[in-house]
């Protein structure tokens, strides 16, 4: 089986994993391990091209030949951007063998060729021979007839037949070419079954590495070593009000401790404190990594731990990332890119059908780090996401595909309209409020969605009448019921904190 399913996922892998080098570090202080510190780079084969033919032909895998210019400052650069990136390591590890030849001219100083099969020639890959199934190539005109010595210094690239002038011409990433070996193997796919049924066959994907220790634990100096209490006495309630004041107060060490705690453990205590985890919770800790910066390094790490899981990750994983990226301040950078991969006429027609759904209700959020914002039509948001639940399943998606983003738009539709909710009542907009529960509750007619209406309402601060009767129908049908929250919701109606 290929390791991931789509294109999108491979790529939003790899992108997921280039956050960590944009993550500026506190002055003076320890760098934070990241994950490419933790995972092999791509690894090139000390092998000859017939060697690797023999090798990538008896392993069922496709040949990647990367010809190189030695000495070039853009070859430099390519490799930096290129072959550290460790999703693509993993990816070529499981699909190819890896080679490097100095075959690269002044004028095509980066060339990386994905071949099936092809001739070898005097140990150099001749190109022309080959079943050419992709190829990278980057261009330098520095060299160009007409240009001054000094011109001559600075690479450049043509543009609608000019030089333009730049400190090098544009490098493609490693998302570009995890891109074209997915779109290659899906043609092969078709082309030639017996040769894909072999590659799956001798090449299983890799296990999921596994995920950090818990970093409310860890002694590293970013926070304040929170331990847990015994199972019964856990109450993210208290957590959340000692955080509070600990971030009132100015003790920004404690408050970054908390904050991971609750991060980590807030939703496993009580499952109705899922919603306003990645919500109103996530704005909160945005905030203080805005106000610390150890703050905003331990949830970068948070993030990158995700993102090291995102090649086997579903869209509830995905968003997972998307909110632990906001939080370190990276929501700008992937929202754009997204908004490229999603609204490009050519990526977008490539995407399953099934993930541009998926990414379609993840991009209707315009910042994750920001809990109350509305959009236009917080309620018709949220029937959309309703409506996909109930829609029949298109022709064009697959049964598969089609499950899984039910399983999403099922979780998607609890936290968006237990979000929206009181984000409304906030607004004054009560009957809006009103319509989104109910929308929730017509689709969703348990215990659990009214219990964390209610739950995400009080971590907002935003209590309203309305929530007694939530809370009488969810006791009713409850195996346990939650008093509680009772006796907060009517401390928060009477003017005293719910957090108390």
């Amino acid at each position: 089986m290929i390791l991931l399913p789509t294109r999108a996922a491979v790529a939003i892998a790899a992108l997921a994993l280039t956050l960590a080098a944009l993550t500026p570090p506190r002055p003076a202080a320890a760098q934070p391990p990241t994950v490419q510190a933790a995972t092999d780079a791509v690894v090139f084969e000390e092998l000859t091209p017939v060697e690797a033919l023999r090798k990538a032909r008896s392993l069922s895998r496709l040949l990647v030949v990367y010809s190189y210019l030695p000495r070039s400052p853009i070859v430099e650069a390519f490799d930096a951007k290129m072959w550290t990136n460790p999703t693509l390591a993993l990816y070529l590890r499981q699909h190819a063998v890896v080679i490097r030849q100095p075959t690269g001219t002044p004028t095509k100083p980066v060339r990386v060729f994905v071949i099936k099969d092809c001739l070898i020639r005097n140990e150099i890959v001749d190109i022309g021979t080959c079943d050419l199934l992709a190829k990278l190539e980057v261009r330098d005109t520095t060299n160009a007839p007409g240009l001054s010595p000094t011109e001559r210094r600075l690479p450049g690239v043509q543009v609608h037949g000019e030089t333009v002038r730049r400190p090098l011409p544009p490098l493609p990433g490693p998302a570009a070419l995890l891109l074209e070996m997915d779109v290659a193997l899906e043609r092969l796919r078709a082309a030639d079954p017996v040769w894909f049924e072999l590659h799956e066959r001798r090449n299983p994907p890799p296990p999921p590495p596994p995920a950090l220790p818990p970093l409310h634990l860890a002694d590293d100096g970013l926070a304040e070593i929170i331990e847990d209490p015994p199972e019964n006495e856990a109450d993210p309630w208290d957590r959340l009000n000692s955080a509070r004041l600990a971030a009132g107060v100015g003790n920004l060490h404690a408050a970054t401790g908390l904050y991971t705690w609750l991060w980590e453990k807030a939703a496993e205590c009580d499952p109705a404190f899922a919603p306003a985890r990645r919500s109103f919770l996530a704005g909160e800790i945005a905030d203080l990594a805005m106000r610390r910066d150890a703050c905003r390094e331990r949830f970068a790490l948070l993030r990158d731990d995700q993102a090291r899981r995102l090649l086997w990750a579903d869209y509830d994983d995905i968003h997972e990332w998307c909110v632990l990226a906001a939080i370190s301040g990276q929501d700008d950078f992937f929202l754009e890119w997204f908004g490229y991969f999603m609204n490009d006429p050519h990526e977008a027609t490539m995407l399953p059908r099934a993930d541009k759904a998926a990414y379609d209700l993840l991009l209707a959020r315009a910042r994750f780090a920001d809990p109350w914002e509305l959009g236009d039509d917080p309620a018709g948001r949220v029937n959309r996401i309703a409506s996909l639940r109930r829609a029949r399943r298109p022709t064009t998606i697959p049964p598969d595909d089609w499950q899984r983003l039910q399983d999403f738009a099922a979780k998607h539709l609890l936290h968006e309209a237990c979000r929206l909710h009181a984000a409304c009542l906030r607004a004054g907009r009560d009957a809006e409020a009103q319509r989104i529960a109910d929308i929730l509750l017509r689709e969703h007619d348990a215990p659990e969605a009214r219990y964390a209406l209610v739950v995400t309402a009080l971590v907002a601060d935003v209590p309203h009448p309305m929530h007694a009767p939530l809370l009488e129908e969810a006791d009713a049908a409850a195996p346990s019921p939650r008093p509680d929250l009772r006796d907060r919701l009517t401390r928060a109606l009477t003017g005293e904190s719910a957090n108390k």
